[in-house]
């Protein structure tokens, strides 16, 4: 219904993988994983880093239905996805964010 073209990864794909498969297919990254919040742009195309409780779908829906009415380039950037905002910033640039 949305036009959302999603693939699912395998859980045993590397992390390296998994950048790799995002930079050649140009796809966002979403994840909980923290460990990606550290790919610069040359590694990975985008990320969208989970800071919503994932037992939540409710929740999760609603935030990115708010992130997409807003953000339309994703390429390069880092999201930090919260209930009901997120941080965009450049991948590379990550610093911790309360």
């Amino acid at each position: 219904m949305k036009k959302i073209d999603a693939v699912l990864a395998r859980r045993s794909a590397s992390d390296k993988k998994l950048a790799e498969i995002s930079k050649i297919e140009k796809r966002i990254f979403i994840t909980n994983d923290e460990d990606f919040t550290d790919y610069s742009k040359e590694d990975i195309f985008s990320v969208i880093w989970l800071r919503i409780a994932q037992n939540d779908p409710a929740a999760l829906q609603r935030a990115f239905e708010k992130l997409l009415r807003v953000v339309s380039d994703f390429e390069g950037k880092l999201i930090v996805l919260h209930s009901n905002s997120w941080d965009a910033l450049q991948l590379g640039d990550y610093v911790e964010l309360s």
